[in-house]
């Protein structure tokens, strides 16, 4: 099973998650855990925790673009 977790976006569907322009994803595989950009402040990590992503057990970063 995959799981991607939406940290970051401009839009959110829940009042405890945070809305920043530009996207940053956590994808689970059974084999990888994967950190795809991180935003340019804080709300990834911040939502990560309201959403129980574990982000910090992340064996690969993925960034596609620089802040």
């Amino acid at each position: 099973m995959i799981r991607v977790s939406i940290l970051s976006e401009n839009t959110v569907d829940r009042d405890e998650l945070d809305p920043e322009d530009g996207l940053s994803l956590f994808i689970e595989t059974p084999d990888h855990k994967i950190m795809m950009d991180a935003g340019g402040s804080d709300t990834a990590i911040h939502n990560a925790e309201v959403m129980e992503a574990p982000i910090y057990e992340a064996d690969i970063a993925v960034l596609s673009h620089d802040h």
